[in-house]
Parts: C-alpha cells; sequence; structure tokens
C-alpha cells in the first residue's frame, strides 16, 4: 500500500519553506505593456497638476497671512494726533453690530461751544468730560482715544474721508 503525501497524517506534513522563489506573472504583450504605461503616465500627470495646485492653494494662504499681519502691523502705527475736544454723551446702536455715536464739544478760539458728532464702530468707554483726540494711522484708518490712550475706538467707515 502506498502512502500518497496528502494522505499521510497532518502532523506529519511539513509546511511549505518561506524560502521557494515567488512566481513570476507571465510577460505581457505589446499592447497591454502600453496601456499600462499609458495609465501610469496620466497618474504620473495628475499627481504633479495635484501637487501644483497645492503649491498654489499654500502660495496664496500665505500672501493672506502677509497682508494680515502687514495691515495689522500698520493699524498700530499712529502717524498723527489732532485733539477734537470732551465727551459730551454717548449714543449706543442697537442690533448684531451695535456701533455707537459720541457728541463731542469742543470750544474753539472765539470761545463758543462747538458740537461735533462722530459714529463709531463700537461703544467706547469713557466717561463724560473725557478729553479726546483723533488718530490717524499707518493704514489710513481713524481712531477716536482718550487722551492717555487707555481707550481706542475705530470710527466707523468712510467717516471724515
Amino acid at each position: 500500500m502506498t502512502h500518497k503525501p496528502n494522505d499521510a497524517n497532518p502532523s506529519r506534513q511539513t509546511p511549505p519553506s518561506n524560502d521557494a522563489q515567488p512566481t513570476k506573472a507571465p510577460p505581457l504583450d505589446r499592447r497591454t505593456r502600453r496601456q499600462v504605461q499609458a495609465i501610469e503616465k496620466r497618474l504620473d500627470d495628475n499627481a504633479t497638476w495635484v501637487a501644483t495646485l497645492f503649491k498654489i492653494v499654500l502660495l496664496l494662504i500665505a500672501i493672506q497671512i502677509s497682508i494680515w499681519v502687514w495691515g495689522a502691523w500698520r493699524e498700530q502705527q499712529v502717524e498723527s494726533t489732532q485733539p477734537i475736544g470732551t465727551l459730551h454723551s454717548m449714543t449706543a446702536g442697537s442690533g448684531w453690530r451695535g456701533g455707537s455715536v459720541i457728541e463731542v464739544h469742543t470750544i474753539p478760539d472765539n470761545e463758543s461751544t462747538e458740537t461735533r458728532f462722530y459714529p463709531l464702530d463700537e461703544p467706547m468707554a469713557a466717561t463724560q468730560g473725557t478729553p479726546l483726540v483723533l488718530e490717524t494711522r499707518a493704514n489710513g484708518e481713524l481712531f477716536i482715544c482718550d487722551a492717555k490712550r487707555h481707550a481706542c475706538v475705530r470710527t466707523a467707515p468712510a467717516m471724515l474721508r
């Protein structure tokens, strides 16, 4: 009686070794090779296009951040300051964009009181009688501040221009 290798006791069978040579794929014919090369070329082109697009997006983000930092720095630079009088009253706005309007009294050379109104982006933390100054910043924005510059508020857009 002859035993076939598959009939042998499973505990006595040896597992196939990992040293065996991997089987090679059969060679591709010429048409299939061209198709594979065309697909690889398209993949490479698409990868290059995506990488270029990613670089452009990063460049645009870097430019935007640079412009924001430059504008923030220029907003801190005071070009000129002029006194505008003392705070008489303030009217706060309502709504989600609640600005305010301040009433300022000045006494020019002829000793009569002159009243001016300044619209602000947001309410100002100052008490009645506080001397105020109008500052022009390097970026062209106008701010109204108390004389000690403890409270500064941006004027409403397109004001006094």
